[in-house]
């Protein structure tokens, strides 16, 4: 079984696909452990590089990802 990290990047990439189209399921989700642990445990960076890249806010970006991933059978609560 993967470890907890590479198990958030699939499920991003799944998610990032779903919510940005398909030709940008292999972009590296940016998966690392929170530099602050009030953040939570891990942290997806991808949202600014993709939010230029489609030439939206990162923010909006970020929300469509978050809206799109399917995480409760690993996760308590996705920000």
């Amino acid at each position: 079984m993967a470890d907890i990290q590479q198990q958030l990047a699939d499920r991003f990439r799944d998610a990032i696909s779903r919510a940005c189209g398909d030709e940008h399921a292999h972009v590296d989700p940016l998966i690392r452990p929170s530099a602050n642990e009030k953040f939570g445990d891990y942290q997806a960076n991808v949202a600014m590089s993709l939010g230029k890249q489609l030439g939206e806010k990162p923010r909006d970006v970020a929300q469509r990802i978050v809206d799109a991933l399917q995480l409760e059978d690993v996760c308590e609560k996705i920000e």
